[in-house]
């Protein structure tokens, strides 16, 4: 009898031990954590990204996004121990010409759309369906260090007009650069423009600008365009610099996006 207790007591000593591994685990898991994270594509269902994309994944403060190699994304995130879930995402809507990149966008997206949970092994980040297969690894993304407001060639990447983002239109290349006298100039997509501008701190504003009078019909909206951020770029207040993308910033929520031309 006494040696059957006995058994007893070990069999429930070693399962308790085993289960508690299992919890430190995934309570390793929650405690590392997604938050303030970024990733870069490794691999999609176990293929790398396409030559000369870089899908990527931020997770911070309940929100994720990224690049898929072509567009934007963003969406919400909740984690629960080892368990994730992606709510629905929003992307800008650039049309990328590259063979394969609009396809592999559609195949990264439905994968993120898929994800259950997930694990970090070894410093890399893998996102797994709901059997524990692995659908998208990633590697630490690296940020590159902030690049100076002034005497960089700046180009548009993204509109932001309260809960919308936008690309611009394909085919068109919207500029800015600031120059150290207190001009900035650049290309609205048609015409060129410049006019003096005034920092102090992250504050930011124009006094106004000198445009051409070109008119352009090739794509078509390119005017439309050109008149929307010029309206923005009038009214910007503040900037912030993250790594080499600089974010101009309105007093009504309005915002452009653009990136150094290193």
């Amino acid at each position: 009898m006494r040696g059957a207790v006995l058994t007893a007591v070990l069999l429930v000593t070693v399962l308790t031990l085993v289960a508690c591994r299992q919890t430190t685990g995934v309570e390793q898991a929650g405690d590392t954590g997604l938050e303030d994270t970024q990733w870069v594509l490794l691999a999609l269902r176990g293929q790398p990204p396409l030559a000369g994309t870089a899908p990527t994944a931020t997770f911070s403060q309940g929100q994720v996004g990224g690049s898929t190699g072509c567009n934007h994304y963003f969406g919400v995130y909740e984690v629960s121990g080892a368990g994730l879930s992606i709510g629905e995402l929003g992307m800008t809507e650039m049309y990328c010409i590259a063979p394969g990149v609009i396809e592999q966008e559609q195949a990264f997206l439905t994968a993120l759309m898929e994800v259950a949970g997930y694990r970090l092994v070894e410093g890399q980040l893998e996102l797994l369906d709901a059997a524990g297969d692995v659908l998208l690894a990633f590697e630490p993304l690296l940020p590159p260090p902030d690049v100076a407001l002034v005497g960089v060639d700046w180009e548009l990447r993204t509109f932001i007009e309260g809960e919308v983002a936008s690309s611009p239109l394909s085919g068109t290349a919207i500029t800015l650069r600031f120059f150290d006298e207190g001009i900035a100039r650049g290309s609205a997509g048609c015409n060129d423009y410049g006019g003096p501008y005034t920092l102090a701190g992250d504050a930011l504003s124009f006094a106004g600008f000198d445009i051409t009078n070109q008119g352009c019909v090739d794509p078509a909206g390119i005017m439309e365009q050109e008149t929307r951020y010029i309206d923005i770029l009038r009214r910007v207040t503040r900037f912030e610099i993250q790594g080499d993308r600089l974010t101009l910033w309105t007093e009504d929520g309005r915002g452009l996006v653009l990136a150094a031309r290193l």
